[in-house]
């Protein structure tokens, strides 16, 4: 029988959310794999990864 290879979202959920808890408005994996789309889409500052998130947001 083959093994499930994990999909990309659980490949990275060994990477610690370094955050404070109460203030975390986003859920980690959701910021970690926005930003990983949105720098392989050419983004290269925080400003285009917000533009990139806010223009994928619906």
């Amino acid at each position: 029988m083959t093994k499930r290879k994990p999909t990309l979202i659980e490949h990275f959920k060994v990477i610690t959310d370094p955050r404070i808890q109460r203030k975390q408005l986003h859920k980690f994996d959701d910021i970690f794999f926005i930003t990983l789309c949105a720098v392989i889409c050419g983004c290269d500052s925080w400003v285009t990864i917000e533009t990139f998130a806010k223009t994928k947001r619906n």
